[in-house]
């Protein structure tokens, strides 16, 4: 799903408004931002603004501090499987007011978020997510440009080209599922804006594709996600394929790679927004996407690892397997001491570093001190590949 790491199954009740109240079914253009390709909003709860992911494949959730603050009806609890196969038991609780721009919200069904106040998931500073049961029968635009986006259900205030759209309907898991090209073939794929995602394969498919491809694929081992169990996942791996062509809408992207792939269905993200605006009309089931006059650059450029803070320590995230990198005997889970001579504490910039990229990834070269598996202490100078 998300930068949460949570996959929900579940399908929640739109809320209805109390009778005699006046209904107004338009949020307006709202701002929103992209934190590592999430996309945040305001909304406001019980008239305080607060800060929300909107997932298309989530539900709707409030964090554990605004149940603390507001102390909202228990109605039951729910059981929800993290991306390590976790079952973790969530309250269900309901909502009596939310306001996403001019649009209000009565009694709102809503999970009490299980995510502890630790890094990286306090990084991102909101209180929870407006998920799939606040985007049926509406239209829902993302303008990437401008920086806004909208709910309504009057598809008339919205300028719509019938030449940039393709068919969507809801998956069995309740998220938009679109009909797309992809290398020339027709596939119908999930549409996850909790996913940074341009494109990703499934993991098995990518396995499949890296097998019958010569060239244009990278293979990568380390760790990539947590769950809301906040337990360390074990090292896995995923690929990276490069995609001729994919068309969604009558606009094609070519030749990028496929984003990391993942242990769940392929799955188009909220990368796609960076290529145009990107309608979705929950009424009659189509996607639309309206290209800008130029992409945003699509190339993949890597010093062959990343780095995560894992119990207060940084280490090795993943290396890339043929890179100089690799070569040089860098692995997953290798402290790191010092880059670019720095401590590396004093160049991560905590969560600055993790929601907007570590500083020493704009810098053509790198020189990592690091402590291997058997404690030894090794340094290596990398430049930075192009792929």
């Amino acid at each position: 799903m998300n930068n949460l790491g949570v996959i929900f199954f579940l399908v929640l009740t739109l809320p209805r408004a109390i009778a005699g109240q006046k209904i107004i079914n338009d949020t307006g253009e709202i701002p929103f931002e992209m934190v590592k390709n999430t996309i945040v909003i305001e909304v406001n709860i019980q008239g305080e603004q607060r800060k929300f992911v909107v997932d298309t494949g989530g539900v709707l959730i409030v964090s554990q501090e605004l149940q603390n603050t507001y102390n909202f009806e228990i109605i039951n609890k729910t059981l929800v499987s993290d991306i390590n196969k976790k079952e973790i038991a969530f309250k269900t609780v309901l909502v009596p007011d939310i306001t996403i721009g001019n649009w209000k919200f009565d009694n709102s069904k809503a999970l009490v978020e299980y995510l502890p106040d630790t890094y990286p998931n306090n990084c991102y500073g909101t209180d929870g997510i407006i998920g799939r049961d606040f985007f049926k029968d509406v239209l829902m635009q993302f303008d990437f440009k401008r920086k806004v986006m909208r709910l309504t259900k009057n598809p008339g205030v919205l300028v719509l080209d019938p030449s940039q759209r393709t068919r969507m309907d809801l998956s069995d898991r309740g998220l938009p599922e679109i009909e797309l090209f992809i290398d020339g073939k027709k596939q119908r794929i999930e549409f996850d804006s909790g996913s940074g995602d341009l494109f990703s394969y499934k993991t098995k498919t990518a396995k499949k594709l890296k097998s019958k491809t010569k060239d244009n694929k990278l293979k990568f081992e380390g760790i990539f996600s947590f769950g809301v169990s906040s337990k360390e996942p074990s090292s896995s791996e995923r690929y990276m394929i490069k995609v001729k062509e994919l068309e969604i809408a009558g606009t094609k992207i070519v030749d990028f790679y496929s984003n990391l792939s993942k242990p769940s269905a392929p799955r188009i993200g909220a990368g796609i927004l960076y290529y145009g605006v990107v309608t979705l009309d929950y009424q009659n089931n189509w996607f639309y996407l309206d290209p800008y006059e130029t992409e945003p650059d699509k190339t993949f450029e890597s010093f062959g690892f990343d780095i995560a803070k894992i119990n207060d320590v940084y280490v090795i995230k993943w290396v890339l397997l043929g890179s100089a990198a690799d070569s040089a005997g860098l692995k997953f889970g290798h402290k790191i001491l010092k880059i670019n001579g720095e401590d590396v504490a004093q160049i991560t910039d905590g969560c600055s570093g993790y929601l907007n990229g570590y500083g020493f990834n704009r810098q053509g070269k790198v020189v990592v001190d690091y402590v291997t598996a058997t404690g030894q202490i090794r340094s290596t100078k990398l430049m930075k590949e192009e792929y």
